[in-house]
């Protein structure tokens, strides 16, 4: 985790552009690895006889590949739906007692903007259509931002939370031109992205047509006087 200060940004709206205040937070270095993710899937930090304990319900295990073979251990957890990112979030606020959760669009809005980094640098600081050969890439192999934070910018859009609390994918992935990738770029969740899933009713953990979207945490508030080695 790295701290962001705090401060003043510009979000787009329904209504229009709207200035907002936020405080300091802490935000991961990474996005979220699949080897982390796998231990909230498969409940790989508990016994299952003994989930009761567990007040956080876990998605259903994959029927698909969902890695989509690009890569696991290092690579981004992708494929997710909302509910799972969120979800995700509460376990491990749960597990650590510490305020996790995913960042709203202006706290990642402005960590990306303090981190300095602009599209003219898209090929050094971003994986996107251009570059990435179709497929994610490990966590952190582009270069880090002023933040010391890796991939705001493409490689794989990340899950969010707008000002009217919807959930909201942005910065980009993978699969992104370089004018869709960065502060700016927003998606909001479309049926079209679960839309080949075979199930009957569609899964709501697992999304079958969004293979460019994963996670990235937040902690607040910023805590005082603690190493950022020294965080969970």
């Amino acid at each position: 985790m790295q701290p962001i200060t705090g401060g003043a940004v510009a979000v787009e709206t329904t209504e229009g552009s709207t200035n907002e205040v936020v405080a300091s937070f802490w935000m991961s270095q990474y996005e979220v690895p699949w080897e982390l993710f796998d231990v909230f899937v498969y409940n790989l930090d508990t016994d299952e006889l003994e989930d009761a304990a567990d007040l956080v319900t876990r998605p259903t295990r994959p029927y698909v590949m969902v890695d989509r073979g690009f890569g696991h251990n290092g690579y981004p957890a992708i494929s997710m739906s909302y509910e799972g990112a969120r979800l995700f979030a509460k376990w491990i606020a749960e597990k650590t007692g510490r305020q996790y959760a995913l960042p709203t669009q202006s706290q990642w809005i402005l960590a990306c903007i303090s981190g300095g980094h602009v599209a003219t640098d898209a090929d050094t600081i971003a994986w996107h259509k251009g570059n990435s050969d179709g497929t994610t890439h490990p966590c952190g192999s582009q270069v880090a931002d002023a933040n010391k934070i890796h991939d705001l910018w493409g490689n794989v859009a990340e899950w969010s939370i707008d000002s009217d609390g919807k959930p909201l994918a942005i910065g980009g992935g993978f699969r992104s031109t370089l004018d869709q990738i960065g502060p700016d770029a927003t998606d909001e969740p479309s049926p079209a992205w679960n839309q080949s899933d075979p199930q009957i009713p569609r899964s709501i953990w697992w999304l079958a047509d969004n293979d460019a979207i994963g996670i990235r945490l937040i902690c607040t508030p910023a805590p005082q006087g603690i190493a950022t080695e020294n965080l969970p």
